[in-house]
């Protein structure tokens, strides 16, 4: 299934339009730094909230901003006309205060002249959160002794006009590449060449996050841009795997022919520490490579000079990937299986030969040929794990035939096997535990009712889900059914899955335009979703009304992976006005 950038979001209730009825408590402008003894507590992000939690007597009903970790419904006076609120955001600012990686660094949080939250909601509601969370379970964050707080600076005394507001939080979020590339990691390289090494380490942590199942039993981690870093902190031979790969790669793209260079590095990673135990390291309480086994970080190397070279002893490895590539497009599951089979063979001395790597499919109850498990190369890596945060491990892009063999059936499949099938406890209503065809946005999957419908100010019922990946998501409950939804016209239902639909903003006024334009995987379009700035991508998969591109311009900066619909893919740069 393409996922779909959407963030998990809570709509705040429009508590009062009245901002300018209120009294004027910050008058002038002032920047106070609560640092140290003087840090920012719960106790005081509660005041700056006007935090008020429904008690026996009084029942907020359905006008209330969140519910928090003791169940209770909260109201936040002072945050009344903010943008929505994130339910993801404020879950990953309260893993970082709770694992001590939040660090000053004078971005200030934002109070209006008359006590109005501009900016800092999803820090105020993370830190009173993490209190909570601290005081039920502090066993499970060692690193606070006492309360947790945090060091921030707050300004006070802003105007709270709207174009004054709107001019806040535009900037473009800095990536982990971004993150990696003004760090000492690799300073000794040139600017195009830091580019390279920190995008590289930035996909190697993600393959490695991913493998090494980092993420699944460390209380649910994110991979936060503080948690990569220490990643690395506690696995430094990372850079040296990338620095290797990137120098074998060269000018001629010697190791892209296998893996991108990240992915590589990653492998190599793996590789080198083959032999260690993976008790020891996944039962560390912080899993380190000093708890690992490196003898055959010397073969590792070799293995990968010898892939580049594209030497006699592991020649059946292009031998092969030209065999998936003609089949099917090569995925990246199935290169990375090659290269572990090659490696298994290589590191124990026995010919690497095309019979022995070549890959394992199986057929499923569709009759759709599914790779048949993904090796591992051994060591701490897991190959596959059942379970982790990754959801978007970047993959080449696939052939026309491949995405066709993508079919809905399967998809269903798998989401019934983790949900069950639809489902209603009470005839006529969703509650809790209901398992309910979701229909939104162009986008339809199976999901399980985490919380009991509630009514929103404006009227409308929504409900937070959970889809078959584990991610949670506010729907309105008039997009859900027992039954699947079906296609609107017969068109679409016969329509193949790797074509786009015609798209209407291609025809000029005057007719002339292509009519049938359709888009295909490799094929490079821009995006216009009519809410934002309109940005540039390369398709890289098709399935049904969803598409994922990587992008070339604007959203986000180029090389990210991104999710969008297919009726706002465009053949030409959308006009403005």
């Amino acid at each position: 299934m393409v996922r779909r950038a959407k963030k998990s979001k809570v709509v705040a209730p429009n508590l009062s339009d009245q901002t300018d009825e209120r009294e004027i408590v910050h008058p002038k402008p002032i920047v106070k730094l609560l640092v140290g003894k003087t840090a920012l507590t719960a106790k005081r992000a509660k005041q700056l909230m006007g935090w008020i939690e429904e008690k026996d007597k009084v029942n907020f009903g359905k006008d209330f901003l969140l519910v928090d970790r003791q169940g209770k419904k909260v109201r936040c006076l002072n945050n009344v006309n903010n943008r929505p609120i994130y339910k993801s955001v404020y879950l990953t600012l309260m893993q970082e205060i709770l694992r001590g990686r939040w660090q000053l660094n004078m971005e200030n949080r934002i109070i209006g002249i008359t006590g109005l939250i501009l900016n800092g909601q999803h820090t105020f509601i993370a830190l009173i959160l993490a209190v909570q969370e601290w005081e039920e379970n502090p066993d499970k964050y060692p690193f606070w002794k006492t309360e947790p707080t945090i060091d921030t600076s707050i300004g006070y005394g802003i105007s709270e006009a709207d174009n004054i507001i709107n001019t806040m939080d535009t900037c473009k979020p800095r990536s982990l590449a971004d993150v990696i590339y003004r760090s000492a990691f690799f300073s000794n390289l040139n600017n195009q060449q830091r580019k390279a090494a920190a995008r590289a380490t930035d996909y190697a942590v993600r393959l490695l996050w991913h493998r090494t199942g980092a993420g699944i039993d460390a209380f649910g981690l994110r991979r936060t841009h503080a948690e990569s870093l220490d990643f690395i902190e506690r696995h430094p031979k990372i850079l040296e795997c990338v620095s290797h790969i990137l120098e074998e790669e060269g000018k001629e793209k010697q190791i892209s022919r296998y893996l991108s260079p990240g992915y590589a590095s990653a492998l190599l990673y793996l590789m080198g520490c083959s032999n260690s135990d993976p008790t020891e390291y996944t039962e560390a309480e912080n899993p380190s490579e000093s708890l690992l086994d490196w003898k055959h970080w010397e073969k590792a190397c070799d293995f990968w000079v010898l892939l580049a070279q594209k030497a006699d002893e592991v020649s059946a490895v292009a031998t092969e990937l030209a065999n998936i590539i003609d089949e099917d497009g090569g995925t990246n599951l199935e290169r990375q299986a090659l290269v572990a089979k090659a490696w298994n063979l290589y590191v124990e001395g026995k010919p690497v030969t095309v019979k022995r790597i070549a890959i394992n499919y199986a057929v499923d109850e569709d009759g759709l040929k599914v790779l048949d498990g993904l090796p591992n190369v051994g060591g701490i890596d897991l190959g596959e794990p059942e379970e982790t945060d990754e959801e978007d491990i970047a993959q080449p892009d696939p052939s026309p035939k491949e995405i066709t063999k993508r079919s809905a059936t399967a998809i269903v499949k798998t989401q019934v096997g983790k949900l069950g099938r639809p489902e209603q406890a009470k005839k006529g209503s969703w509650t809790k535990g209901d398992v309910a065809w979701v229909s939104e946005a162009g986008d339809t999957y199976l999901g399980k009712l985490v919380t009991n419908p509630v009514e929103g100010s404006d009227n409308e019922v929504r409900v937070d889900l959970q889809d078959a990946q584990g991610d949670e998501w506010e729907v309105s409950c008039s997009c859900l059914s027992l039954k699947q939804p079906k296609p609107e016209t017969e068109e679409e239902e016969n329509e193949e899955p790797q074509m786009a639909v015609p798209h209407k903003q291609a025809k000029s006024k005057k007719g002339k335009g292509k009519k049938n334009w359709k888009a295909l995987p490799g094929n490079v379009c821009w995006v216009d979703n009519g809410e934002e700035e309109p940005w540039q991508g390369k398709l890289i998969d098709l399935l049904g009304k969803n598409a994922k591109l990587k992008v070339l311009r604007g959203h986000g900066g180029a090389g990210n992976t991104r999710a969008a619909l297919v009726e706002h893919l465009r053949e030409t740069q959308p006009t403005k006005g």
